[in-house]
């Protein structure tokens, strides 16, 4: 079983009931498909893919490696 690549938060945007646009500090190589797990404010367990790494507003790629993920944004898809 892969364990989830390790990541620092730094800001998180709701864009609906089950997308969250995030932008984050990747600590691991992280690749697109990637889950996280997290447990919201209410209590509930939260579960999130990795639908999309934009390293730039038009740009897209598939995975990120430490350090160029500095401040990348990702989509991610789940019950929010």
């Amino acid at each position: 079983m892969e364990l989830p690549p390790e990541v620092q938060i730094v800001q998180v945007c709701s864009l609906g009931t089950d997308l969250l646009a995030i932008v984050v500090r990747c600590l691991a190589t992280t690749r697109l498909g990637a889950r996280f797990h997290c447990v919201s404010p209410h209590g509930r367990t939260v579960e999130l893919t990795l639908t999309e790494i934009r390293r730039y507003p038009t740009v897209t790629v598939t995975e990120v490696d430490p350090p160029h993920a500095a401040d990348d944004r990702w989509l991610c898809s789940g019950p929010v």
